[in-house]
């Protein structure tokens, strides 16, 4: 008698329905987010309070974005900190984007930490009902994608902007030698163009050259915070100026002609591959755009490939198909103009 009645209750137990144990969880996910919430509330007040305190006061938040701007960087410094306990090294490519057009992280391995973050957020959210797993991983996959192709085109957009100043840097200082200037002179013409991109960075050469150090080295140390190849052939030339001597306005001259004949050839390279490249980039969008509309018409639509075990060796083997297209296309469109 007793067996039966204990049957009875697990039978017909609350913790047997599936969706009662789906509710207790998204209760439990709830009450962590709750209580993580609030534990940042009590930091966001504590600045609050002692901000009148500090000198600089642009890290107080002004609106709600604000708010959650700090929120979102305070969740990518902590796993950040995790990545970094476990030694996970960072890609060759964030390292890039790191050094040229980040204007938010404090750190190379946030670039990864981005995508966990996201991942975390897709993830508790396909525990809805109403959205499905398979939804979910779409769109990290898709939300990954497009922020790869945004740091990328950004940091793209910066190689050109950087080219066509260091052009103008040549000129500048050509211009300058001609005029019987020194070198130091030179450089402080440069620190004038405040819309030039590598103002900043000659500032930074002609406040070591005061200070001491030796026009080629200073220059080396250029060449190895920029990674360009034409700040590495502008410290060859002026490791040669201060070592053997030359005629400096012959070198700086046939270096100003130099980049005018790389950018009249980059020029007439784009003008040709420009269609081609725009054919090539709808192609690569097409495979998104259809899996993006059948996706909002039927959500479960690809449920059938993630859920099976053939399925997902299918969608390996499509998604090791688009890399491949997608480098070769890269490589074939890749023309270096030394």
């Amino acid at each position: 008698m007793q067996f039966e009645v204990e049957s009875f209750f697990v039978e017909n137990s609350f913790f047997a329905s599936p969706m009662m144990q789906f509710v207790l969880i998204l209760l439990f996910v709830l009450v962590l987010v709750l209580w993580y919430l609030i534990r940042v509330k009590k930091i966001v007040d504590l600045e609050r309070r002692i901000a009148p305190y500090i000198v600089d006061k642009n890290q107080k938040p002004d609106n709600l974005w604000q708010e959650l701007k700090q929120l979102y960087l305070y969740c990518i410094f902590k796993i950040d900190r995790v990545l970094i306990y476990f030694k996970i090294v960072n890609s060759d490519y964030h390292h890039r984007y790191f050094k040229t057009i980040n204007q938010l992280y404090e750190r190379e391995i946030s670039y990864l930490s981005e995508k966990i973050f996201i991942f975390i957020v897709l993830t508790l959210l396909s525990f809805l009902p109403v959205i499905s797993f398979a939804l979910m991983m779409f769109l990290f996959i898709l939300i990954v994608i497009l922020l790869e192709t945004q740091n990328s085109f950004r940091y793209h957009s910066y190689l050109k902007k950087i080219n066509e100043d260091f052009e103008q840097v040549i000129t500048i200082m050509t211009n300058a030698f001609q005029a019987g200037k020194s070198v130091l002179q030179a450089i402080e013409l440069v620190t004038k163009r405040e819309e030039n991109l590598l103002s900043a960075e000659f500032k930074f050469i002609h406040d070591e050259i005061k200070l001491g150090l030796s026009v080629d080295e200073a220059f080396k140390r250029f060449a190895q915070r920029t990674s360009l190849k034409e700040a590495d052939y502008l410290a060859s030339i002026m490791t040669i100026l201060t070592k053997s001597g030359g005629d400096i306005n012959h070198l700086f001259a046939a270096m100003q002609k130099r980049f005018y004949h790389k950018q009249e050839i980059s020029l007439e390279i784009e003008a040709v591959t420009s269609g081609l490249k725009i054919s090539a980039f709808i192609l690569a969008l097409m495979p998104i755009i259809m899996i993006t509309f059948l996706t909002i018409i039927n959500p479960f639509y690809f449920e059938p490939l993630i859920m099976t075990t053939i399925g997902r060796l299918i969608i390996l083997i499509m998604l090791n198909l688009y890399m491949f297209y997608l480098i070769i296309i890269k490589k074939i469109f890749t023309v270096e103009v030394m």
